[in-house]
């Protein structure tokens, strides 16, 4: 090779190498551009917002998330540093308002079409031989009346005249749904005895037939001729829509269901749908030991206990959850309670079945909520009370009105837009209006972790103490006029003063958790027996 040529190509080198740090500069600086601008922007415009508010509220306005934004990491840690600083910018990026409004808008425009016109042609084209794998049965959902009908009481006996000389000293006549009694007193020895007189069922006329449809169950509506009541009976379960609808979560965190339900993604919830997250032999063992314990340590001390696992939402509406491949019918929550049933004397409930019979007379879940309404913490309160053989309310006897309810949680979650979820539903049940609630503070409404106490003219002259989460919000009503007194608190307080000092007062202690949340609940058990382990 000649020197010319060597010269060149060195020359030839240079020159890409040049070429090369140029289109690197260009490329750093336009992507330390696209990090700094909106910076140095929003910079320039909160300058300007100083002067003139207005412009500052149409960029930086509150999207009306219901949870505190995540703040600069005070402390480093190196397992979560990263994810911390990562959810700061997140939350206070330049802009956020604005560009989360307009995705949103952008994603509510190409919504309707992607499922209207879209998405079946990719469902035919590719997905038409999956169908949905169904978690539920209705054809084995029981009777609500099987639930919730008093038993009979086991001092009642049937009157024996052959031995004594009885005469009646009170008769209570029975309706269409409530049993009756004679009660009656031998003249000579001044036994009373008590004979029960069954109901006498309801005779009923056809007023209406309702279609079932993939929404309602079909139903024949009736008026009973004696006592003028409505009631509903022959019910025909759902349509089922088992064609298959694929999965699609809203920002890891909602997840969209058919007939416009939502659902919740977080928590490990699909996990618990599905079936995968059985409880290993080993750790119900460990849980089983600690509630043991805990209970060994309130019946030393006179305090009746009571576990409630309530279901999650999926678990009772399981007809409207996308397709998913079902690991396990026999579930974490069912495998469980039943655990516990078989190998302790502990008191524990899983209403699935009564919230599941429930279903067919309201819905008794939000649409867009992950939370039960007002009627379904009836159904819940109402199954509690059948465990701690306190007296229950037939829930068909019991006067509901229908309200709508606006926003669900999952709304805000998912960032969706509220004017498509507007039709949700709950109840004003009338309970116990001759009950009244003579003191009451603290976290009523709210669903975080605050207490509320309140105290009644309850004939049940009990200290209930209440451990929950959100749940128990909606069990307020019910729970307050059933006792003398009342702490109804999220489990985190367990170590508060005032909490501790009521666990230790309870004549009632009931430990619940959403079904997500099981291992929280065990958790709220270590820390009780701390409480009660104390030496006063």
């Amino acid at each position: 090779m000649s020197k010319d040529t060597g010269e060149n190509d060195e020359v030839i080198n240079d020159k890409k190498k040049t070429e090369n740090r140029r289109f690197s500069i260009i490329v750093i600086s336009v992507f330390m551009g696209i990090l700094l601008l909106p910076t140095l922007a929003w910079g320039f415009l909160s300058l300007v917002g100083k002067v003139n508010k207005n412009i500052m509220d149409k960029i930086d306005f509150d999207l009306g998330e219901k949870r505190d934004k995540a703040t600069f990491p005070n402390t480093f840690h190196l397992n979560t540093f990263t994810s911390e600083l990562e959810a700061y910018y997140n939350d206070h990026a330049p802009f956020r308002a604005v560009i989360i409004s307009a995705n949103t808008k952008i994603s509510e425009k190409i919504e309707k079409p992607y499922k209207e016109v879209l998405r079946p042609v990719i469902i035919k084209l590719f997905f038409s031989d999956r169908k949905l794998e169904l978690a539920g049965d209705f054809e084995h959902e029981m009777d609500l009346e099987s639930f919730f009908v008093e038993e009979v009481n086991s001092e009642m006996v049937t009157k024996d005249s052959e031995y004594h000389n009885d005469v009646v000293i009170e008769r209570m006549e029975a309706s269409c749904t409530q049993n009756g009694s004679i009660t009656y007193e031998c003249l000579d020895c001044h036994r009373i005895t008590v004979e029960e007189i069954k109901a006498l069922g309801h005779k009923g006329q056809i007023i209406k037939i309702t279609e079932a449809s993939y929404e309602d169950y079909g139903y024949t509506l009736y008026q009973c001729m004696v006592c003028q009541k409505e009631y509903r009976d022959d019910f025909k379960n759902k349509l089922i829509d088992n064609s298959y609808f694929p999965p699609n979560i809203f920002h890891d965190k909602v997840l969209e269901g058919r007939s416009n339900w939502l659902f919740y993604a977080g928590d490990n919830n699909i996990a618990y749908y599905k079936g995968e997250n059985i409880l290993s032999d080993e750790m119900q063992k460990t849980y089983l030991s600690l509630m043991k314990e805990l209970k060994s340590i309130c019946d030393k001390k006179g305090i009746q206990l009571q576990f409630m696992i309530i279901p999650n939402k999926e678990q009772i509406y399981w007809e409207y959850m996308p397709t998913y491949t079902i690991s396990n019918t026999y579930k974490r929550a069912d495998r469980f309670v039943d655990y516990v049933k078989e190998n302790s004397d502990i008191n524990i409930i899983y209403p699935i079945n009564e919230l599941k019979a429930a279903k067919k007379y309201w819905q008794i879940y939000y649409k867009y909520d992950t939370h039960w309404n007002n009627m379904g913490a009836f159904i819940g309160v109402q199954s509690l009370y059948k465990a701690l053989g306190i007296p229950i309310e037939n829930p068909l006897n019991v006067e509901a009105e229908e309200v709508k309810k606006q926003e669900g949680d999952l709304v805000s979650l998912g960032n969706l837009d509220p004017n498509h979820y507007s039709d949700d539903i709950n109840y004003n049940v009338i309970y116990k209006p001759e009950i009244h609630i003579l003191q009451n503070r603290g976290d009523k409404i709210g669903i975080g972790s605050g207490t509320y106490c309140s105290m009644s003219d309850s004939e049940n002259k009990n200290n209930l103490v209440l451990l929950s989460d959100s749940y128990r919000t909606a069990m307020i009503p019910f729970l307050e006029k059933d006792f003398l007194n009342c702490t109804i608190t999220h489990r985190d307080n367990v170590k508060n003063a005032d909490v501790a000092e009521a666990i230790k007062n309870a004549d009632i202690l009931v430990i619940t958790a959403v079904e997500r949340f099981d291992s929280e609940m065990i958790e709220a058990v270590e820390a009780v027996i701390t409480i009660l382990s104390e030496k006063d």
